[in-house]
């Protein structure tokens, strides 16, 4: 099963497998409650660890919001929170991809944080967002990303980090 997912690397199940039963293999590995996303997460940061050992990285990070909204009737309810325009329903994924710089090639994934906003929490003005510390903000995303790379990935010879203006931040 997982073989024939790393032969033929897709998010779409139904264009990853050919018959039937792969189909439905691939589907029951998803669903799967034996198997936790923290699973999934730590082998892949496993294989980055072991691809990366003395080598010179490129780490990129960034975040992308997956929309869920036209599929709600195809869900499970209150399985999903809202996402960035705060009405819609999906989650959030930040993640971290290493690079060798010297050859470009990819070498995994060292980390990734899924999570959704909950539908009943206050806004950001009564929420007191701007005197909040840093580490409970969701910016704090970009800084632990990084944080969690350099533990992760301390064999390697030399790490550089590029990512967008949002991770431009500070605790004031």
């Amino acid at each position: 099963m997982l073989t024939l997912m790393q032969e033929n690397p897709t998010s779409v199940i139904n264009q990853s497998h050919s018959t039937h039963k792969d189909k439905i293999a691939g589907y029951r590995f998803i669903n799967n409650n034996r198997i936790p996303p923290q699973m999934l997460t730590e082998s892949l940061q496993e294989q980055c660890l072991r691809n990366s050992k003395g080598l010179e990285l490129v780490c990129l990070q960034d975040t992308t919001e997956y929309n869920y909204q036209h599929h709600l009737e195809r869900l499970q309810e209150d399985t999903l929170g809202i996402v960035g325009n705060n009405v819609d329903r999906g989650f959030f994924a930040h993640t971290m991809v290493s690079f060798d710089a010297e050859s470009c090639l990819p070498l995994r994934i060292p980390y990734v944080r899924l999570w959704s906003r909950d539908p009943n929490k206050k806004n950001k003005k009564e929420r007191r967002y701007k005197a909040l510390p840093i580490e409970e903000k969701e910016s704090y995303r970009w800084i632990e990303a990084a944080e969690k790379t350099k533990a992760l990935l301390q064999s390697a010879k030399h790490i550089t980090f590029i990512s967008d203006r949002e991770s431009d931040i500070y605790q004031i």
